[in-house]
């Protein structure tokens, strides 16, 4: 089967600034078509333009390479050795992964954290996923975070938009993590991770179900499209190295309107990061009077 690219990302590797890789992995979700999400967000990102009315940027002013995707076994530490390895071979880029369940991060930041040894992680997510096992096993979307804190140590991860976890994960989040409801970092924190290398992971189940219904696991409460865009922005100035976008569900996905967000997303996030000054000025940060993106 064709893979199609998304949207313009025709350099390649050795000229592009920012490598994608898809990561069609699902090995604990209860849902199952998980593996299908990084194409259905590649086919979406073809109804979107590469210009953002709101930054003023466009894709098509950066040099971009869509790597296609990773091929996984059935076995759950072959498959993080996989993605670990090909991490690892993008050199001097910006990277993107399209998941795919949640726990295709931890073979994400085990290859980044190799190259980036002080690496901090910022998570938007419905679920704090700190479970230390989930139905026996050690490697799932519910345990991605814990998996995620023995790499990166205490302190190094800012969990943002929480809504929903066992008492012994948010527990743990607030004793060795920054664990908020709130979706956004303050100004004190911002700068003091002014340098340091970040990597950025998005479940997109932290939008409310009325907007991203196409999830392995919904959660009521959520987000807007408008409140996580702001929240992206809002860390233009900081050193952004990666992120991805996971647990995009097509086959519950009515209009494909999850993949279309998730498509948007990373295009936003790709042009907030990494398409110009990476500190937006006061009109673009702060506006909140402009309701569309």
């Amino acid at each position: 089967m064709h893979i199609k690219k998304f949207l313009d990302f025709e350099a390649h590797l050795d000229e592009a600034t920012v490598a994608l890789l898809g990561a069609p992995f699902e090995y604990s979700v209860p849902r199952t078509g998980l593996a299908d999400g990084p194409q259905n967000i590649r086919h979406m990102s073809h109804l979107l333009e590469s210009y953002s009315p709101r930054l003023d940027r466009s894709l098509q002013e950066m040099k971009l390479c869509d790597l296609g995707g990773v091929t996984f076994g059935r076995d759950i530490i072959e498959s993080m050795r996989l993605i670990t390895e090909e991490v690892g071979t993008i050199n001097n880029k910006k990277v993107v992964v399209i998941g795919g369940e949640h726990t295709v991060t931890v073979g994400v930041v085990e290859g980044l954290k190799e190259k980036y040894p002080e690496l901090v992680i910022i998570q938007m997510d419905a679920h704090a996923d700190l479970r230390n096992e989930y139905e026996g096993k050690k490697y799932s979307h519910a345990c991605v975070m814990h998996r995620c804190l023995e790499l990166v140590g205490p302190e190094r991860i800012y969990q943002l938009g929480i809504r929903s976890g066992e008492k012994e994960e948010f527990e743990l989040g607030r004793q060795q993590c920054h664990l908020s409801s709130q979706l956004r970092l303050d100004e004190v924190t911002l700068k003091k991770l002014q340098g340091i290398p970040i990597y950025l992971t998005i479940d997109i189940d932290i939008l409310d179900p009325a907007y991203a219904p196409g999830v392995s696991v919904p959660e009521p409460c959520g987000v807007s499209p408008h409140e996580l865009f702001e929240a992206i922005y809002s860390l233009s100035g900081l050193n952004i190295i990666g992120f991805d976008m996971v647990e995009v569900l097509p086959s519950h996905d009515p209009g494909q309107i999850t993949a279309a967000i998730a498509a948007k997303i990373i295009r936003e996030a790709i042009l907030t990061f990494w398409g110009g000054d990476r500190r937006l000025t006061r009109r673009h940060r702060g506006r909140r009077e402009r309701k569309e993106v």
